[in-house]
């Protein structure tokens, strides 16, 4: 139990870095498409959305390791 809980969480970190690229990657193709550029708020939900999926897989990670450590 405890090998998948740490495969998860540094899963989940991987998943953030990836995603973390790609989305400042998006917005700067946005940005440099339009001469205005993309809303302040997007540009943030965007880079703080990356966060969720790897939070996610980082908790149940550390979720696992805990039941495992119960046992």
């Amino acid at each position: 139990m405890s090998r998948s809980g740490r495969f998860l969480f540094f899963l989940g970190i991987v998943v953030m870095v990836v995603e973390l690229i790609a989305n400042i990657v998006s917005i700067v193709r946005f940005s440099s498409i339009n001469a205005v550029g993309m809303n302040w708020g997007s540009t943030i939900a965007m880079l703080f959305g990356s966060f969720f999926q790897g939070g996610t897989l980082m908790g149940l990670g550390k979720i696992i390791e805990l039941l495992g450590r119960k046992r």
